[in-house]
């Protein structure tokens, strides 16, 4: 659940720590949403989307881990808050909604191989 931390803080430098090189995340419904492969085009799109972000916060809660040997599945429901800037102009928008990750286990570390957002609901104000 670093990835919420990291994406709050904006600290992209850490994400190879959470992801594997050839990861996939999958953000939205994978007919209307953002399809991502691998470490580098996950960090270009948070960044990009995330960049106009001023203050977030990811509360995070129904955590429920599968573990399977080298591999495991982690579900957890989100609520997402932010305050962007846009024009001069403070915005504040939120998530709602799931993240399904599929995790392997490298050199003892668990890392995501796959990650998806299914939203639930959004707006901004």
């Amino acid at each position: 659940f670093s990835y919420a931390a990291y994406c709050d803080t904006k600290n992209w430098s850490f994400l190879d720590k959470i992801f594997t090189q050839d990861a996939v995340a999958i953000y939205g419904s994978e007919e209307e949403g953002m399809k991502c492969k691998g470490l580098d085009e996950i960090r270009s799109f948070l960044q990009k989307s995330l960049e106009k972000v001023i203050s977030a916060q990811h509360l995070i809660g129904n955590i429920e881990i599968q573990i399977d040997g080298k591999s495991a599945t982690a579900k957890s429901f989100l609520a997402a808050l932010q305050m962007n800037e846009e024009d001069g102009n403070i915005k504040s928008s939120e998530v709602w909604g799931q993240y399904i990750d599929s995790l392997v286990k490298e050199n003892g570390n668990w890392k995501i191989k796959e990650k998806k957002l299914n939203i639930i609901y959004g707006r901004q104000q």
